[in-house]
């Protein structure tokens, strides 16, 4: 599993970017709007990725910050959405817009996301609207309203990846945070907050 990919941006487009890392090259797929904040070539980046693995083939994606791949996350989740459109919904659309929309169940607000229908835009807006704030959506660049940040935040994915809802997981990482101290290492917030998820 990757969390993120830090390193050299070797090469960007408005839809994957190439960094090097430990001598290795990773391709990650991307949104425009992360492409809009990667430095230009040659330049230090980090992005937070997702791996995901297919029958017939597995891809990389990245993102600019937490906001942007909890969406990911949560668009993959409707029936009928996979990579390409989801890539194509956060393209068109900040976090704090994507969001915004959902909650006011405004499925025209989709309109201009390229191979979206009218219906899809529904689903999307009726499958996220109980989850936005669960999904502690911000402006990008932002830390998410509520979110654990740093080492937490870590803490609180590896929680995620164990089983445990996104809520349940930050809850319990802010707590073993506020425990442990701001210098406590991923680890041993990782076995703090997993006493209070028993």
């Amino acid at each position: 599993m990757f969390h993120h990919v830090r390193g050299k941006l070797v090469h960007k487009s408005a839809s994957s970017a190439v960094v090097e890392a430990g001598g290795v090259g990773y391709l990650l797929r991307i949104s425009l709007a992360t492409f809009e904040r990667l430095p230009e070539p040659g330049g230090e980046c980090r992005l937070l990725a997702r791996l995901l693995v297919r029958q017939d083939a597995q891809e990389l994606v990245g993102f600019a910050d937490a906001a942007e791949r909890r969406l990911f996350d949560a668009l993959l989740g409707v029936n009928g959405v996979g990579t390409n459109l989801a890539l194509a919904v956060l393209s068109a659309m900040p976090p704090g817009e994507l969001a915004g929309a959902v909650r006011a169940g405004n499925a025209a607000a989709f309109r201009r996301v390229k191979g979206l229908g009218t219906k899809k835009a529904e689903r999307i807006v009726l499958e996220l609207r109980g989850r936005v704030e669960e999904l502690a959506v911000a402006a990008p660049g932002a830390p998410a309203p509520g979110a654990p940040a740093g080492p937490a935040e870590d803490a609180a994915d590896a929680l995620v990846a164990l089983g445990y809802k996104r809520a349940q997981a930050e809850e319990a990482a802010r707590r073993a945070a506020r425990e442990l101290g701001p210098k406590a290492a991923v680890a041993d917030l990782i076995r703090q907050a997993l006493t209070h998820t028993k």
